[in-house]
């Protein structure tokens, strides 16, 4: 499998014909993880390709997760699959993308909207694991308005509100 083509919102992949004598289809699948298993992996068949000289595909719809790892199985008319891992050969690969409302938590520990506006407001582990934040988040332009960023603020089970106060909207965790 070649590296994956982002082409604006689309993510294009191509990969070397199937040399088995069985060949029955090709399964492309998409998830947020490279090995193992877990509570927060997700992991989604795309699609089902049956002509064993296609070797091309286009994901028009990519996930809203960040750094989306595609996969592409060969499965044999026994039903066996084909994970082919070497030095040479390859049928998963990570394609270096995120979708602009895909936002950089690692963590949401609480949100809450803005019902008069089309905001939300996130808090949470951010890029790194040693920053919190409050982002303002306006999911109808898909545009980050602001980030507080604070490396002193401690994790909260309380849920954040949205409060309007006599100096406006204000952020209160309680």
């Amino acid at each position: 499998m070649s590296e994956p083509i982002i082409k604006e919102n689309s993510i294009q992949l191509n990969w070397a014909a199937s040399k088995s004598l069985y060949f029955s289809h090709y399964e492309i699948g998409v998830q947020n993880y490279e090995n193992g298993y877990g509570g927060g992996y997700q992991s989604e068949p795309l699609a089902i390709i049956e002509d064993i000289e296609t070797t091309t595909f286009t994901d028009g719809t990519p996930p809203y997760f960040k750094d989306p790892i595609y996969t592409v199985k060969v499965y044999d008319i026994f039903g066996n699959v084909n994970y082919e891992y070497s030095a040479t050969v390859q049928s998963s690969k990570m394609a270096h993308y995120k979708r602009p409302e895909v936002l950089e938590f690692n963590t949401v520990w609480s949100s809450t909207f803005d019902p008069e506006n089309s905001i939300v407001y996130v808090f949470g582990e951010y890029q790194d694991y040693n920053q919190y934040a409050i982002q303002k988040f306006n999911y109808s332009s898909k545009n980050v308005e602001a980030t507080a960023v604070n490396a002193n603020i401690t994790q909260t089970n309380a849920y954040m509100q949205l409060v309007n106060s006599n100096s406006g909207k204000e952020i209160v965790l309680p």
